[in-house]
């Protein structure tokens, strides 16, 4: 007869992922601790860099197209969703996947690397708009809007930590999502053979 203790054990290890799962969607996993974390955390985190990053753009001006309005983020390959907004006094307002009460006006769904190409100066994001890496739903106008004005913030603005991540955890993710496609095609060119054969 199996023990309580055997159970249990049998039971967590189910529910882990396969570490082919893991390297086809690494941003997925990466996320994982931050959807985990509590809701408050999460706004209080983005809210911090975001405001940091922000500041001068926001005191410019320059996202007064925010005001008593609702950008959805959605970093799709994360399954990770966050709305930001200006309330009126021009303070930069975050809400979480939990706390999206109201409908956005607009929203921008990319990837993490999308994100990173385009704060990174790699690409910028209308090329990522072609490409369909970058899409906007609802409110077009005040989507390209946002889209360009987050183009516009320096890597150098961002705080310290968003830089750390950017130059050293995201690439990582980045490579072992290469990987983890890379490993996929081989896996179904091996099937596909033995298929045939």
């Amino acid at each position: 007869m199996l023990t309580v203790k055997t159970l249990l054990t049998k039971s967590l290890i189910s529910r882990l992922p396969t570490p082919l799962d893991i390297v086809r969607r690494p941003a997925y996993y990466a996320a994982l601790p931050v959807r985990k974390s509590p809701e408050l955390v999460q706004q209080k985190v983005i809210q911090k860099l975001m405001s940091d990053a922000l500041k001068t753009t926001i005191e410019d001006g320059d996202f007064d197209c925010l005001i008593n309005r609702k950008v959805k983020i959605n970093v799709v390959d994360a399954n990770y969703q966050f709305c930001i907004g200006l309330n009126a006094r021009q303070e930069l307002q975050v809400s979480t996947a939990h706390h999206l009460t109201l409908e956005p006006d607009t929203e921008i769904k990319l990837d993490s690397d999308a994100i990173i190409k385009i704060l990174t100066k790699q690409v910028d994001p209308d090329t990522l708009f072609f490409q369909r890496r970058l899409v906007i739903l609802g409110d077009m106008d005040l989507g390209h809007e946002v889209k360009n004005t987050l183009d516009a913030i320096e890597h150098d603005s961002l705080p310290k930590l968003a830089q750390w991540l950017m130059n050293n955890l995201m690439p990582k993710v980045a490579q072992v999502q290469t990987w983890g496609q890379d490993l996929a095609e081989a896996i179904q060119y091996r099937e596909s053979l033995q298929i045939k054969g």
